[in-house]
């Protein structure tokens, strides 16, 4: 695989052994709001590297639509959403009070 492949883009990107990392890798970003990995921005590139590799919860919310990404220590908050809920727009994913939680990001 060489550098300039998906894949090798994706194990740049989603480093290490975590089941969210390992999730992230083997995900179709291209079927999600955020697009391919490989047309990411560095920005999110980097936030979701420092995400996954924190002990701590962490949430992303990225892009008009709030597309979800998050860590494994996130993942409880979620309950039965996950893994359903990664890369799919956050009004999707918490519709039952996106009314309230919707308002807070305009």
């Amino acid at each position: 695989m060489s550098a300039g492949e998906p894949g090798a883009i994706a194990a740049g990107i989603f480093v290490g052994d975590s089941e969210m990392a390992v999730l992230m890798r083997s995900h179709d970003w291209s079927k999600t709001p955020l697009g391919s990995v490989e047309n990411w921005s560095q920005s999110l590139k980097i936030a979701v590297n420092i995400c996954l590799n924190s002990r701590f919860p962490m949430v992303i919310w990225w892009g008009e639509e709030l597309t979800l990404l998050y860590n494994d220590a996130w993942r409880p908050i979620l309950g039965n959403k996950h893994p359903q809920a990664l890369g799919k727009p956050g009004k999707e994913v918490w519709s039952e009070i996106w009314d309230i939680v919707g308002t807070q990001t305009a």
